[in-house]
């Protein structure tokens, strides 16, 4: 297997900057500090010695290091003194969900993630794309950055919302039922990532309040970050619209099952409602009474109380239970659920 072109001495990093976008050595990271010009790197891989040995070269505080590589974090972001720090989300080519932590300094953006180098090729392309236009506006980078992480998620809005449309029509046609454990489990995830975002988004907007008084912000880095505020509350409220539609379709398909079980007892029901004369039959000749020995012993009344009795029996039950509609249901196992509909963005 080839090695990728952006894996180097067992770490892992890319940096973009005004003359595209390559491998990071720290060495030269050095010396775009040095030189005042503004790059993004995005870490992605290796140990923490070797993202250390990074984050020392970019010159970056011991206070931010340390965060930086202190995964599991909530969302946050916190704006001022000259720096922006955020942990977000982002969505790689697999539908995984990538924790992203972002510091920005004036000349320069850094990414920490945990992911392979091609997770987020787009964002680099259309980063690169918009960068000579930004080293005069760091904040206004970070703003911009920030959306296009943000953009990615729309990927894990698309693949929720194709699961939720296979499920109802998977439940609509009557099929087979799915893995409850494996069910339970998708929906409890999606609803602990609505629930984490749902945070984010207010931390995000308490974040933004009052931005332009910022020491060192800018008109257009302000109107980035309140832009980015607002698309964080428009995927706040996209997630919301799918919880909700996550949450009938989980009572949906709890009603389902409900429904089968009990057309289930119904029929068991019947069916022991059908032997009920044949039970109380066999009972009653198999009592061994002197009377019943000494006068029916005869060939005829085996075949009249033995056999066409019993016969005649299960046969008017039977008849009984078709008339009043209750041994054969036509309808399908499973009711129809609401007809699938994809949610509006």
């Amino acid at each position: 297997m080839e090695t990728s072109p952006h894996q180097e001495a067992g770490h892992a990093a890319v940096v973009v900057d005004a003359a595209g976008i390559r491998a990071a050595i720290p060495i030269e990271l050095q010396e775009l500090v040095v030189a005042r010009r503004f790059f993004w790197l995005d870490l992605f891989d290796g140990g923490e010695a070797a993202r250390t040995d990074f984050l020392n070269h970019l010159g970056l505080e011991a206070d931010d290091i340390i965060w930086a590589q202190r995964f599991g974090q909530t969302g946050r972001m916190l704006v001022g003194r000259q720096k922006l720090r955020a942990v977000t989300w982002a969505v790689g080519q697999t539908l995984d969900i990538l924790e992203v932590h972002l510091v920005s300094y004036q000349h320069f953006i850094v990414t920490l993630r945990n992911g392979d180098s091609g997770a987020l090729e787009d964002v680099r392309e259309r980063f690169s794309a918009r960068i000579c236009y930004l080293d005069q506006s760091p904040y206004q980078a970070a703003g911009i950055l920030l959306q296009l992480l943000l953009g990615t998620l729309d990927l894990a809005i698309d693949g929720l919302d194709s699961e939720l449309v296979n499920i109802q029509n998977h439940l609509s046609r009557g099929a087979p039922f799915l893995d409850d454990s494996a069910l339970v489990t998708w929906h409890d995830n999606w609803q602990s990532r609505w629930r984490r975002f749902e945070r984010y988004s207010s931390v995000v907007r308490s974040a933004v309040v009052g931005i332009e008084v910022v020491q060192g912000m800018d008109e257009r880095g302000a109107a980035e970050l309140n832009d980015y505020a607002d698309q964080v509350d428009d995927v706040e409220h996209r997630l919301h619209e799918r919880s909700l539609l996550l949450a009938n379709v989980m009572r949906d398909y709890t009603a389902s099952i409900a429904q089968h079980q009990s057309k289930q007892i119904s029929r068991l029901t019947v069916v022991s409602m059908i032997f009920l004369p044949l039970t109380f039959l066999t009972g009653l000749f198999g009592m061994n009474f002197d009377w019943m020995i000494k006068n029916i012993s005869s060939e005829s009344a085996f075949i009249m109380l033995g056999l066409i009795l019993p016969t005649l029996s299960a046969l008017v039950s039977l008849a009984l239970f078709v008339r009043r509609g209750l041994l054969f249901v036509t309808r399908p196992i499973l009711a129809p659920l609401h007809p699938p509909s994809k949610p509006s963005p």
